[in-house]
């Protein structure tokens, strides 16, 4: 059976194979994507963007606030190098590295 999404649901009800298969061959989704300005934040709303920025560097949101969308994806690219930030759908997919949890 393929996988779906319904992405009316909620991201914790999708189903997700593709975790088990990630942690079995050692995929980190870290190694192949990073949040960019034209990857990634130019692409969503304006509004999403500081909701991201919040995730990995809470302290610099209220400098975003007077900046336009271009500026702004620019920013927060700067700010997301180097913190690891994966899109909640990427996150899900990953796995401790212990091997002795689920998380």
């Amino acid at each position: 059976m393929a996988a779906w999404a319904d992405l009316r649901a909620p991201l914790a009800r999708w189903s997700m194979p593709w975790g088990d298969l990630a942690q079995a061959v050692d995929f980190d989704m870290r190694d192949w994507w990073s949040p960019t300005a034209d990857g990634y934040f130019a692409h969503v709303a304006e509004a999403v963007i500081p909701q991201a920025v919040e995730q990995f560097e809470p302290i610099e949101v209220s400098g975003l606030s007077n900046l336009k969308k271009a500026d702004l994806a620019h920013e927060a690219e700067g700010l997301a190098a180097g913190t690891g930030w994966l899109l909640d759908i990427f996150r899900l997919a990953q796995r401790c590295r212990c091997g002795c949890c689920r998380g």
